[in-house]
């Protein structure tokens, strides 16, 4: 199974909007001028990855050191199936800067599926989890959900000045502990960490210290708007811009109440709607890049083709080095058949972030339906150096699916999808297993993998299904044909 291009574009959307804290699963170079007719990538860096971090494990690190760590630890928590784990390790861990910060820091990766005792004793819920131990093995600060390389080094700055964190704050409301400023950091410290029944305590106190204060009233949105209770959330920041009308936490929960209504009326089909509740949060801000991009892919499901072509236009000028509505606009393109703007835009995209995966997948469809072989197997190599399981899973379903000679190919198809179930057994890349046996006649294979899919409880178990009956009706006609024994 590939992801299509609408939820291409949905994929984009969500990894822009990141509200106060991300929650866990909350997006360089090649130029116009480097494209050359041939699709040749001429001007690509060798390598598209800078370098990653050594993770180590963490009882590994206790036993060198004799239980007594001489650093503080940096903890990641993650596990497979989460893509803002991967994303923060594609992304945020390999910035230089990060890594750069991170030098005064001992390294831990915890896979949160097979560490569950250092899971239960850390009480961690969310993945993926960053938590920062000292070396007295005492937490000092935690923060759950996709973190991007900016939030990281402001963060590391305030571990190392022990400034703001949860930790430091304890320690000051020990001795200020009706201080509703203190109260009201701590509270969005622990919203962070995903401690939403904590943190709405920790406010209440603050509320309690100071009542009527705008900004805990604003809090309490956030609050409200993690836990989806889109009312709730509107009335508390209702209430705070009645006492300040310039408020701007409560002005930015607004906003985010909107974007998540209009994201929740796109998910339902009514483009109507989302438009609307898009056009509201312009009217508030119109340089809301979140905004610009919703409104696209919504005018494109309308089918409104120009005027979503003018919103990622818009969003690429606010965002001039962001390579997603660049993808967007390819995948605009590609959808209304001008094929030669969408291999522009996709390059535009890769040449802003040559690690954007999803535009060398858009490349490889493009390449395939115009049965341009050498240039789909080309971009291949790109990409699998980048998202290995990824790309193995596209070209296994392109040569699976091909309706060009050159191209279609089960056997190789079968061994590429392998590939891609052994490095992330996601219900998606089983599908794509199953489809390269179905493509290669072993329906009686096809129908038990996709059965493993179907256990696994996608979300699209329609799909699913409907691949379940493909594949037994193209067995019944090859069971009828066998003769029966005398």
């Amino acid at each position: 199974m590939r992801i299509g291009i609408l939820a291409c574009v949905l994929r984009i959307f969500t990894f822009c909007v990141i509200p106060l804290a991300a929650a866990g699963c909350a997006g360089s170079r090649l130029s116009a001028a480097g494209i050359t007719p041939s699709g040749e990538f001429d001007r690509l860096p060798d390598e598209a990855r800078t370098s990653q971090i050594e993770w180590l494990r963490y009882y590994e690190v206790l036993r060198a050191s004799a239980g007594h760590p001489s650093r503080k630890l940096f903890l990641f928590f993650n596990r497979d199936s989460c893509e803002p784990c991967d994303m923060m390790e594609k992304w945020t861990f390999t910035d230089p800067d990060v890594l750069r910060a991170l030098r005064d820091f001992i390294p831990v990766g915890v896979d949160g599926d097979v560490e569950l005792q250092l899971v239960r004793r850390l009480k961690v819920q969310t993945f993926p989890m960053l938590v920062v131990l000292g070396p007295d093995e005492t937490e000092i600060d935690r923060k759950a959900g996709y973190r991007d390389a900016d939030f990281m080094l402001e963060w590391i700055k305030d571990i190392k000045a022990n400034r703001g964190t949860m930790r430091a704050l304890a320690e000051q409301l020990k001795q200020k502990p009706d201080d509703s400023e203190l109260l009201l950091k701590q509270a969005r410290n622990l919203l962070d960490a995903n401690e939403i029944k904590a943190a709405i305590e920790t406010a209440q106190k603050a509320a309690g210290a100071t009542p009527g204060n705008p900004d805990v009233l604003a809090f309490f949105g956030y609050c409200y708007l993690r836990q989806r209770k889109l009312d709730a959330a509107d009335a508390a920041a209702t209430a705070a811009l009645q006492i300040d009308p310039q408020n701007r936490e409560a002005q930015r929960v607004k906003t985010a109440i909107l974007l998540r209504r209009a994201d929740d009326s796109f998910d339902k089909g009514d483009t109507t709607a989302a438009i609307e509740n898009f056009s509201s949060v312009l009217e508030i801000d119109p340089e809301s890049f979140e905004a610009r991009m919703g409104m696209g892919k919504s005018y494109m499901k309308a089918g409104e083709n120009e005027r979503a072509a003018a919103q990622f236009q818009q969003a690429a000028t606010l965002r001039p080095g962001s390579p997603a509505p660049h993808g967007a606009l390819g995948d605009l393109r590609q959808q209304t058949g001008d094929d030669a703007s969408a291999e522009a835009e996709y390059r535009k995209a890769i040449d802003l972030e040559p690690r954007y995966e999803m535009s060398y997948f858009r490349l490889m469809e493009l390449y395939e339906k115009n049965d341009r072989r050498d240039e789909l197997m080309k971009t291949f190599e790109k990409v699998v150096a980048i998202e290995p399981a990824g790309a193995h899973n596209e070209i296994a379903w392109l040569m699976a699916t091909s309706k060009s000679h050159d191209i279609l190919d089960p056997e190789a198809a079968i061994k590429h999808a392998n590939q891609a179930v052994e490095l992330q057994p996601h219900p998606w890349y089983i599908d794509t297993l199953a489809e390269a046996y179905y493509a290669h006649g072993d329906y009686d294979l096809a129908i038990a993998i996709i059965k493993e899919a179907i256990a696994k409880k996608p979300d699209d178990m329609q799909y699913y299904q409907g691949q379940l009956e493909k594949f037994r009706k193209a067995k019944e006609p090859a069971t009828a044909a066998v003769p029966e024994k005398q």
